[in-house]
């Protein structure tokens, strides 16, 4: 384990960061308070799981780690081992005893940004199921996604519980809105140009004017290939 752990340093482990908390700012979440939301979280509760990931993943960016060694620093660590540090915390806290380096691989630091957290914590939080058996399930697949070049199949298959939820609710009449706030409700991931700007709830994403037009574009694009409508 070549990066620092900064285990006894309590400023780095209480600075942690959700994104969901405040429209305008990310609010900062220390390690008992998220000790307690790891506690008491649920598998089914799909809602809980996309807090604590959104915790996870708004952590490890460098905007954060930028901001601790603004606050707390100079500290003798990089981004680099920001990321690695902080993913051993929260595997640690998750019961899982992996070291991040050897879980990363050769990819770049960058691909925790894209690690499946909300799995992670789904799985690790079902019942019956080990930290560790949850980890080695979600790197068996973040492996292979990562070992296989995109297509449309593919993609197709992980927005399948998306365009569900968003085609039933468009047959009932329902607004945009409302089918916004059900995939926050179901976790549904965002779009690529959401997570750009740091923005992870679909209600919120649609508050700006050129996320609403991508969000717009989804829906009818969605809606047309799912149905078989023509434009």
């Amino acid at each position: 384990m070549p990066y620092p752990t900064f285990e006894f340093d309590h400023a780095f482990r209480d600075y942690n960061f959700s994104s969901l908390r405040d429209a305008a700012f990310p609010v900062q979440v220390n390690s008992t308070e998220l000790a307690e939301m790891l506690k008491s979280v649920i598998a089914e509760d799909r809602v809980g799981v996309f807090d604590v990931a959104d915790i996870f993943h708004t952590t490890v960016r460098n905007g954060t780690f930028e901001g601790f060694q603004r606050a707390h620093g100079p500290k003798p660590i990089d981004y680099r081992n920001w990321c690695l540090a902080k993913t051993g915390q929260f595997f640690g806290m998750l019961g899982c005893g992996a070291d991040p380096d050897e879980v990363l691989g050769q990819r770049p630091v960058e691909e925790l940004l894209n690690f499946p957290w909300a799995e992670l914590v789904r799985i690790a939080a079902t019942p019956d199921i080990e930290a560790e058996d949850a980890l080695d399930a979600i790197l068996k697949v973040w492996g292979r996604d990562r070992a296989k070049p995109p297509d449309s199949a593919r993609g197709w298959g992980k927005n399948v519980e998306r365009d569900d939820i968003l085609v039933a609710m468009i047959d009932r009449g329902e607004s945009t809105e409302s089918i916004l706030r059900e995939f926050d409700k179901h976790a549904i991931k965002g779009l690529p140009a959401m997570e750009k700007l740091g923005i992870f709830r679909w209600a919120r994403a649609y508050q700006n004017v050129d996320l609403m037009v991508r969000i717009d574009q989804l829906f009818k694009k969605a809606y047309q290939r799912r149905k078989g409508v023509k434009a």
